[in-house]
């Protein structure tokens, strides 16, 4: 994982939550919001293919790592590169209070 400055926050991603919201016809569905666009320094962890009912599925694990927020949760989602990625669970980054570090997964339903 890339450590030092701000420098290492190199790739732009999306936060998003996801949120009730009408739907027009009396009831609610869930939506995603995005929260904000942020620096964040990405490394790819793991990848792996599954054959279920005669498809392939493939998943990946990629490891965030963002200056600090409150609003990064399990319930999050974060966009990379025009992919979905459903966090998974949120870490401080080693001793630094100022940044925070997430695992996300790909190609699985959030």
């Amino acid at each position: 994982m890339a450590r030092g400055g701000a420098g290492a926050l190199d790739q732009r991603v999306t936060l998003q939550r996801r949120v009730e919201a009408h739907d027009g016809m009396g009831g609610t569905e869930l939506r995603w919001v995005s929260v904000a666009d942020v620096w964040a320094a990405v490394m790819p962890k793991s990848g792996r293919e599954t054959l279920i009912e005669g498809r392939v599925n493939a998943t990946y694990i990629v490891v965030f790592e963002i200056w600090n927020r409150s609003d990064v949760s399990e319930v999050s989602q974060i966009i990379w590169n025009g992919q979905a990625y459903n966090v998974r669970s949120v870490l401080q980054a080693g001793y630094s209070p100022l940044k925070l570090r997430f695992e996300a997964e790909a190609g699985v339903a959030a």
